[in-house]
C-alpha cells in the first residue's frame, strides 16, 4: 500500500468517525432538550391538577352561595316583578308594624339596582315594641332594607311611649336573579 491509499483510507476512518460523533452529538443534545421539555410537561401537568383542584372546590362554593340566594329569595319571587316584589314588602311591614304611617317616594332605578325610598312612623307602649317594629324592617332580606335615620321622641306625658320615625331605602336587583342555563353550566 502506498502513502495516498494509507491517507484516503485514514481520511475514511476520521470522516466516519466524525460523522459518528456529530450524530452522537446531535443525539445528546436532542436527547437534553427531550428531557427538559418533559420536565416542563410534568410541572405543567401537576399546576393543573392543582388548579383544577382549586376550581372544583370554588365552583362548590360558588355553587353554596347560590343556594344560599334562592334561599333568600322571597316567596313568589318567580312570579312577580321587582317592584310588586318591594310594594309586598311594603305590605308586609304595614302589617307587622302596628299602626304604622308609610310614605314612599318614587322608585329609582340605577345600573342594576331598584330602590324605593320610606319613611315609617309609628307610636309604641314600651320600648320593647319598637325593638320589635325595628327588628321586622330589620328582618327584610329581599328587598334589603338601608337604614339612613332612625329618630325616637319620647311621647308627652308618658315614661315609656314613644314615636319612632325611621327613614331609609328598599333595595334590590333591578332584574331576576336566575339560575343558570344549561349552556351556561357547561361552560
Amino acid at each position: 500500500m502506498t502513502v495516498p491509499v494509507k491517507l484516503s483510507r485514514m481520511a475514511k476512518c476520521h470522516l466516519a468517525s466524525g460523522v459518528l460523533f456529530s450524530l452522537a452529538l446531535c443525539a445528546y443534545l436532542l436527547a437534553g432538550s427531550y428531557r427538559t421539555s418533559l420536565i416542563e410537561i410534568r410541572s405543567g401537568v401537576a399546576s393543573m391538577r392543582s388548579n383544577a383542584a382549586l376550581m372544583a372546590s370554588d365552583t362548590e362554593g360558588i355553587e353554596k352561595r347560590q343556594a344560599q340566594v334562592r334561599k333568600a329569595l322571597p316567596f313568589g319571587y318567580a312570579s312577580s316583578s321587582p317592584r310588586e316584589l318591594m310594594l309586598l314588602s311594603v305590605e308586609k311591614l304595614k302589617t307587622g308594624i302596628n299602626g304604622v304611617t308609610m310614605t314612599l317616594d318614587e322608585f329609582s332605578e340605577t345600573g342594576e339596582t331598584l330602590t324605593l325610598p320610606v319613611v315609617m312612623e309609628f307610636d309604641t307602649d314600651s320600648f320593647e315594641e319598637g325593638v320589635k317594629g325595628i327588628e321586622a324592617i330589620r328582618s327584610l332580606k329581599m328587598p334589603y332594607f338601608e337604614f339612613r335615620n332612625i329618630d325616637i321622641r319620647r311621647l308627652e306625658g308618658s315614661y315609656s311611649s314613644a314615636r319612632y320615625k325611621v327613614e331609609g331605602v328598599m333595595t334590590m336587583p333591578a332584574q331576576k336573579i336566575a339560575a343558570p342555563s344549561e349552556a351556561e353550566k357547561k361552560s
